[in-house]
C-alpha cells in the first residue's frame, strides 16, 4: 500500500490508520514525502514506530508488516 495524498499531518495519520489493517502480514505500507515533510514524518512515527522498523529510501517511508 502505497500513500501519496494530503501530506498534512491528519491526513497523512487517518490515512494509515484506515488502510494498514487493510495490509496482509508481509505485505508492506509505505508512502511519499517522509524525508521533506515534517507533517508526514510526525504522522507516520507516531503511528506506525510501535509496530516495526520503518526503513526510508529516496525520501519514501516502507515498513513490513510483520504481525
Amino acid at each position: 500500500m502505497f500513500i501519496d495524498a494530503c501530506h498534512d499531518y491528519k491526513c497523512v495519520k487517518e490515512d494509515i490508520l484506515a488502510w494498514y489493517p487493510k495490509v496482509k502480514v508481509g505485505g508492506y505500507i509505505s508512502g511519499h514525502d517522509y524525508s521533506w515533510s515534517d507533517d508526514v514524518r510526525r504522522a507516520v512515527t507516531e503511528t506506525l514506530s510501535n509496530l516495526g522498523k520503518i526503513d526510508e529510501t529516496e525520501g519514501c517511508f516502507v515498513m513490513k508488516k510483520t504481525s
